[in-house]
């Protein structure tokens, strides 16, 4: 919604002691006009003061000549150079003192108008420039433009004007709150335009994170620990799904739902000598393989608007133990999680995740594993 389509006009003034000038806008009618009001010094013995205002047009002529009761006279005038004195008349009608003349200067005060703006909202779960793109009417280097929503102001931290067509606002991320503000223009003189509708706000309430990593197992303590010692074995995919609050926060909370399989066999434990190696190869039936679903707490700390994170997780979930060989029976139990790691925004939603994971698990014999992380992590 847009208020004040006129073009109108206002008065420069020079003050002296003798005289003071102001103007004003009239909006009592469809179109407001400006209104230059006159005034000067009170004359004790003055019945009536006669104004002659002449227009400068290569030489000054007469433009407008009244006589009024008060020492003030209001008058709209159209652009131009002019000046006026003032002649006072007793009460018998006696003519007194003629002023000096005065000189001031009237002019144009031009309508601003906003056309189309771009884009309709920022969305502060996007990572992108906030700039605002302006095209209109009388957009000038002299207009006053900002963000305003009730008494809250945003003004741009970079203003760039090209003509008196458009501008490019830009606004300090940091400092951006949701609502839905008011463009507002307001040009020399008093004339303005109000834009309504410009919204600050997230596209979605979550942001999701789906991830594939690679997660190897470090076992740390209990049965497995026994058996496997304290190698490095490959354990397969990791996949997880995360959907975690967008909005902007000291920490953003959210959930975790992973599916891990692993599996530890002594053909995987990595050895340096090639006869333990054929040696884990001949034991290959003598393994052990086990799912995980989990489901973590989340909570994220964001850096550099998004592009770095740290999230810290925490939960429990099911097991599904498999062995093979004389190790280990097929079996069922529960677990612990607790995991740090670091997200880094890499291109386009993409990003690259590292970091540790513990894993408590409760059965006949219970047994801890340490499980790096490293993947791809797609963020929708």
């Amino acid at each position: 919604m847009a208020r004040s389509k006129i073009i109108l006009i206002f008065l420069l003034f020079t003050v002296s002691l003798l005289y003071a000038q102001d103007f004003f806008i009239d909006f009592s009618n469809d179109e407001p006009r400006f209104i230059q009001r006159l005034v000067w010094e009170e004359d004790e013995y003055a019945m009536l003061y006669e104004v002659v205002i002449e227009v400068y047009d290569y030489f000054y002529r007469l433009y407008f000549k009244n006589s009024v009761n008060d020492p003030v006279i209001e008058v709209s005038l159209p652009p131009g150079q002019y000046r006026y004195n003032v002649t006072t008349y007793d009460f018998l009608g006696r003519q007194g003192e003629t002023s000096e003349w005065k000189e001031f200067e009237v002019i144009p005060a031009y309508q601003p108008k906003i056309e189309r703006y771009t884009p309709n909202a920022f969305h502060l779960d996007q990572r992108l420039e906030r700039v605002l793109y302006i095209v209109g009417d009388n957009i000038t280097e002299e207009s006053e433009i900002y963000l305003r929503r009730g008494s809250q102001i945003k003004h741009p931290v970079e203003i760039e004007f090209s003509g008196n067509r458009s501008v490019r606002l830009h606004f300090d991320d940091d400092t951006l709150i949701t609502g839905v503000y008011e463009i507002y223009i307001l040009n020399t003189g008093g004339l303005e335009w109000i834009e309504e509708g410009f919204a600050v706000k997230y596209r979605k309430p979550l942001d999701f994170y789906f991830k594939v990593l690679y997660t190897p197992v470090i076992t740390i303590y209990g049965e497995m620990n026994d058996i496997f010692g304290t190698k490095l074995f490959l354990s397969g995919l990791t996949f997880s799904l995360e959907a975690i609050s967008s909005r902007r926060s000291t920490f953003n909370g959210g959930l975790d739902l992973t599916l891990r399989t692993s599996l530890l066999n002594p053909a995987f434990v990595f050895n340096t000598e090639l006869s333990d190696i054929w040696k884990g190869f001949a034991n290959i039936q003598d393994g052990f393989s086990f799912t995980d679903i989990d489901i973590n707490i989340v909570l994220q700390k964001r850096f550099n608007k998004g592009l770095a994170a740290v999230t810290l997780r925490f939960g429990m979930g099911f097991t599904f133990l498999n062995g093979t060989g004389k190790y280990f029976t097929e079996d069922l139990t529960l677990h612990l999680n607790f995991g740090l790691t670091g997200i880094l925004y890499l291109y386009d939603g993409v990003n690259l995740e590292a970091g540790l994971d513990f894993v408590h698990y409760y059965s006949e014999n219970p047994f801890g594993f340490l499980k790096p992380r490293i993947g791809l992590v797609w963020q929708f």
